[in-house]
């Protein structure tokens, strides 16, 4: 009969920061490879893909948060929030709120975050982010609430569906209070930095 270690809950969130990281890393990497790939020759138009320009972005995004070290909050806990995302001169800037209502625990973040994004292949992007947290909380069980602030590093990918219409996937790793690790999914909708429709 196998045997699982006793410490290997513990061991867990640990084990999914580590590869969270190095996840983003990965995507980092994957996202910057095809504009060094190749080499165009002189005259020949560049064939690396670029993203359209686009003004805001509206998104919905469900998923799970798997805390570790966050006092009253020990089980995974579903999330649900909304973002905005406004583009700049280079890269983006995003807000979101976040809220979770389950195992006898209250939880709400907002975030703000500086998001690069690069276009590994054709109607496809990749994500990464960085910012600070604010969280408000009720641990499991307690009547008072809390309010901590933390910091965030995040990455993902985004899928063009068509029309203002995107298909989003995070991995968003959270520190302070203790820390934590978010995986969500999503649709975001884009409206056009042209002036014109919302077709990205």
């Amino acid at each position: 009969m196998v045997t699982m270690p006793e410490n290997l809950p513990e061991k867990i969130p640990h084990l999914v920061s580590s590869i969270a990281v190095r996840l983003f890393l990965f995507a980092v990497f994957v996202a910057s490879t095809p504009a060094h790939a190749q080499a165009p020759e002189a005259g020949a138009e560049s064939s690396a893909p670029a993203l359209s320009p686009w003004g805001s972005e509206y998104s919905f995004h469900a998923g799970s948060l798997l805390p570790n070290q966050i006092d009253g909050i020990t089980e995974i806990m579903p999330f649900v929030g909304l973002r905005y995302a406004t583009s700049l001169n280079y890269g983006s800037i995003e807000l979101g709120v976040s809220n979770s209502h389950a195992h006898g625990a209250d939880y709400t973040f907002m975030t703000a975050s500086f998001r690069g994004e690069l276009a590994p292949m054709p109607d496809i992007a990749t994500v990464f982010y960085a910012g600070p947290d604010f969280h408000y909380f009720r641990p499991t069980n307690n009547i008072g609430r809390r309010s901590e602030t933390g910091l965030h590093v995040g990455s993902g990918m985004m899928m063009h569906l068509g029309g203002p219409f995107w298909l989003r996937a995070d991995m968003k790793f959270n520190m302070h209070p203790g820390t934590a690790l978010y995986i969500g999914f999503g649709f975001a909708l884009r409206t056009s930095g042209e002036g014109g429709g919302g077709d990205q």
